[in-house]
């Protein structure tokens, strides 16, 4: 429990600032949001992002993330 004594002291020598919960955060308002960015702007965005690509286009082993043996 010292640990726990220690953070709190520290917190107030140092007038840390507590998150507090926002009065005004709507979940079911945030869930639809996402909801619509799934279905609606995500799919828009790779329609989008096929036009900066060429027809022939294949990552292979060239893409982000992917490994490539030097």
């Amino acid at each position: 429990m010292a640990i726990k004594k220690d953070l709190q002291k520290w917190l107030k020598e140092t007038n840390a600032a507590i998150p507090k919960k926002d009065p005004r955060y709507d979940a079911k308002a945030a869930e639809k949001k996402q909801q619509n960015i799934k279905d609606n702007l995500l799919p828009k965005l790779e329609k989008q992002h096929l036009n900066f690509l060429s027809p022939d286009f294949d990552p292979k082993n060239k893409w982000w993330g992917s490994y490539v043996d030097n």
